[in-house]
């Protein structure tokens, strides 16, 4: 993800016993003696699978079951690999018949527990489900009022009776069903970057090359804000161009964020506004209107635009574009001469 997230404490607990449960119910299916009403016994966290899904997976041999077991305990590993580059999924390349039964198992769990009104029950009264975990999500990180994706959409606030956020299965549970649960694959977006332009990617499709973890920025665990920074291309008024730099690899992680995301389109489309406004904004402050008096106030509008970065949907690229403004001499002698053009009235 683009902005740094916290994972709540029900993602760890109540989500991580989900993903318990769903391995033990995998083992069970995966002995000689499963049958329908044994899963169907074995289950005690609240709604059950649907028969058809529990079906699918029993008609698979037993070999094939337990193939199935091992690629889902392997994938549910992921969350200790994020920096290891030999890391890479089971579940996509299993024989597709085994795959179709257990995404079809998979997925059905995740509807039928985590979508339910009541949800995974993991303790005694307390219940995993879509409502509790984007409330914890937001207690968690009770300052990110924005799409951590683009980090320039508000997150729609939360109101009784509906579901505002789009919840986000970072890698797609259509390829990656061991994870449909996982609380570090679940994410709220706004609808711009999930309904319309993320849908159902693959963030480690790169082309028709397959990256690896550390090829990517991921929820709670390595957020883009920390690896880069924006400069501006041409560099000479209306700056309308973002680019991102930083280090190679963080470089290459924004590239492959962007593709999905179009944060550079994006945030571009926002400096017209930004750059428009400053001049008259500038005139409110109290250094004079010459190039140091204006450096200086662009210190004071980037300090007051970094408080402001998982709130304000400007925020971000406001304090990059002031730092950029800053050490560009042209730019700053073009901002004083609009300053001192500006209509009085």
């Amino acid at each position: 993800m683009f902005l740094e997230l916290t994972r709540s404490p029900l993602a760890e607990t109540g989500l991580d016993a989900a993903c318990a449960a769903v391995v033990d119910l995998l083992k069970h299916l995966a002995t000689k003696g499963a049958t329908l009403a044994s899963a169907d016994a074995h289950w005690k966290h609240g709604r059950k699978p649907k028969t058809t899904a529990l079906e699918a997976a029993l008609a698979l041999t037993l070999a094939q079951r337990r193939d199935l077991l091992a690629a889902v305990r392997h994938d549910l590993g992921f969350a200790d690999s994020f920096d290891d580059p030999g890391f890479s999924f089971c579940f996509p390349i299993l024989e597709p018949a085994t795959r179709e039964a257990g995404k079809k198992l998979l997925v059905s769990m995740y509807e039928e527990v985590f979508r339910h009104k009541k949800g995974f029950q993991f303790g005694e009264g307390r219940w995993a489900n879509r409502t509790t975990w984007e409330e914890a999500f937001r207690e968690a990180n009770e300052r990110t009022e924005l799409c951590p994706a683009c980090a320039s959409s508000p997150l729609e606030p939360p109101a009784a009776g509906r579901k505002l956020s789009d919840a986000d299965h970072y890698l797609p549970k259509a390829t990656y069903p061991a994870l449909a649960v996982h609380g570090l694959n679940l994410v709220p977006l706004c609808k711009t970057c999930n309904s319309v332009l993320k849908g159902v990617s693959d963030p480690l499709v790169d082309g028709d090359t397959v990256r690896s973890l550390p090829d990517i920025w991921f929820p709670y665990k390595r957020a883009g804000i920390n690896e880069i920074d924006l400069t501006f291309d041409p560099p000479r008024e209306p700056a309308r161009r973002v680019v991102m730099i930083g280090d190679p690899a963080a470089r290459e992680r924004a590239r492959r964020f962007d593709v999905i995301f179009r944060l550079r389109e994006r945030w571009g489309n926002s400096l017209g506004g930004i750059h428009q406004r400053l001049p008259a904004e500038l005139l409110e402050l109290p250094s004079p209107t010459t190039p140091d008096g204006v450096r200086t106030d662009l210190r004071m509008l980037r300090a007051l635009a970094e408080l402001g970065k998982a709130s304000d949907p400007r925020a971000f690229v406001k304090s990059q574009y002031f730092a950029w403004l800053e050490n560009d001499d042209i730019a700053i002698e073009i901002l004083v001469e609009q300053m001192q053009s500006w209509p009085t009235d």
